[in-house]
């Protein structure tokens, strides 16, 4: 599974290349990039539980 995902690319190449999970990471990552600083450790800490989340469904 490629994790290459870069920001310049669109949703649909990294959906196409991860799944579902690719276009979470991707829309997490642009998300995260937005936020100020003391709010991406929230949003990082966030991340985590779902992807914990996600891995233990699939």
């Amino acid at each position: 599974m490629s994790i290459y995902c870069n920001l310049l690319t669109k949703k649909l190449f990294c959906m196409a290349n991860n799944g579902f999970f690719g276009l979470f990471f991707s829309i997490r990552i642009i998300k995260i990039s937005k936020l100020k600083d003391q709010f991406q450790i929230f949003e990082k800490h966030q991340y985590l539980a779902n992807s914990l989340f996600y891995h233990n469904i699939y």
